[in-house]
């Protein structure tokens, strides 16, 4: 598999599906696939990715606590 890079308005769009629900359904992902004329297999990579950047800056934002 190639790598796949999503237009501008692509990604616009499927931030916005993914602050709907991070957790797209098959459905859902077939329904964009579809729309982007790619496979659906594209899009489940892309929410996968999406969550985990979403978890690790979450991860790096959080302040250090300080050692006691």
């Amino acid at each position: 598999m190639t790598r796949h890079s999503f237009t501008r308005r692509q990604r616009d769009y499927l931030e916005a599906r993914f602050h709907d629900d991070p957790y797209a359904s098959p459905a859902r992902r077939r329904e964009i696939a579809a729309k982007f004329d790619v496979a659906e297999t594209r899009i489940k990579l892309w929410f996968q990715n999406r969550r985990q950047r979403d978890k690790l800056g979450r991860a790096t934002s959080k302040p250090e606590q300080a050692a006691k």
